[in-house]
Parts: structure tokens; sequence; C-alpha cells
């Protein structure tokens, strides 16, 4: 099993063969797509003038139209506090993480990756451009959002968690992904999702 194969089955993500891949029942549903961020960041590499490789600096994940408590605290998103609970001490790249819940501001453009929620599906054109010009990896968990410009969307195939790349848009973003983590996702071409 490749490095990469035991990495996503440690997080419950289908592969397809090998061991049977977890069942989508909600059970630990943030918990594994917070570890699935940190993990699908090891396989991308940013530009060399990126802070990402500012080894002072921590690694900004941004977490794109969360819930608000009525204090209008946007950390009580559940996903939110997954990623904040699972970077409390864990890192991306080796660096210590920063978890940020935004709406549409100028915040994201410190952000080196963001998790992007369906309420801004609508905001997918201005997001593709500001991760061209900004290097931001882009993450959702939405039907559709691969073929919108998500780089990684998580999406569920056959009761199975599974996860689409959008080649085109790691193309015009200066990052570059490793081979591994294609050789385990749904490739998306041309608006079509290809099975690897």
């Amino acid at each position: 099993m490749s490095p990469f194969a035991g990495l996503l089955l440690a997080a419950g993500l289908a592969l397809g063969g090998g061991p049977e891949p977890q069942s989508i029942d909600g059970k630990g549903e943030f918990d594994m797509k917070a570890q699935f961020v940190g993990k699908a960041c090891t396989f991308v590499d940013w530009p060399a003038a990126s802070e990402v490789n500012d080894a002072t600096k921590p690694f900004v994940l941004g977490l794109l139209g969360g819930t608000q408590n009525t204090w209008g605290d946007p950390l009580e998103d559940p996903l939110a506090r997954a990623l904040k609970a699972t970077f409390a001490t864990g890192q991306i790249k080796g660096k210590r993480v920063l978890v940020k819940a935004l709406r549409i501001s100028p915040e994201i453009i410190a952000c080196h990756a963001l998790y992007v929620l369906p309420s801004y599906k609508l905001h997918m054109p201005l997001l593709r451009t500001v991760s061209q010009k900004k290097n931001i990896l882009l993450f959702g968990a939405s039907p559709g959002f691969a073929d919108l410009g998500i780089h990684i969307n998580l999406t569920v195939v056959s009761q199975r968690v599974r996860f689409e790349v959008n080649e085109s848009s790691f193309r015009g973003s200066g990052l570059k992904i490793d081979s591994l983590l294609l050789k385990h996702a749904l490739v998306v071409k041309q608006g079509e999702v290809a099975h690897d």
C-alpha cells in the first residue's frame, strides 16, 4: 500500500481496492474532513516565494461560510471546531496552523488553504480568481464544486467518501499536486469526472 493510501484509509476515505472504506453515517464526519485537509496539503507544493515555505510563519487555513452563534463567533461551526481541534497540536507542512472562520473579506488573501462551504457556491468565480493570484488551495465537499473550480472536493460515491481533483484549477493557481494524490482521485477534466 502506498504511503498516501495509508493516510487516506486512516482518515476513512475510499481509494478503490484494498480494505473496505468507511461508510458515510455522519459519525466523525467533521473530524474526518479536518484530517483529510491536513493530509492532502502535504501532497501539494506552493510556489517558492509563498509564505507556506517560511518556517517562521503559520499555515493559515480558512473556513469560508461557517455558521455563527448568537454572539457572532464563527468558530461555533462544527467543521471549524473540528479544524481547530485537529490543528491545536497538529501541523501542516511542519508548521503550526492558524484556523480562521471567514466571510468574503480581504482576510481571504492571507490564507494558504481555504475550505469553502456550500453557502458560498455563487462566489466561486471570485474565489477562483483570488486563488490563482494568491496561490490559495481550495477545498470543498459539495456536489459540483470541482466543476466550479475547487481544487480538491470531497464527494460521496456509492456511500463512500472519495475526492475529486480539478487539474485545470491546479494549473492556473501556481500550486503543484503530487501525482500520488492524483492517482487516488476522481480527476475532473473539462467538466466531466474521469474515474482513475
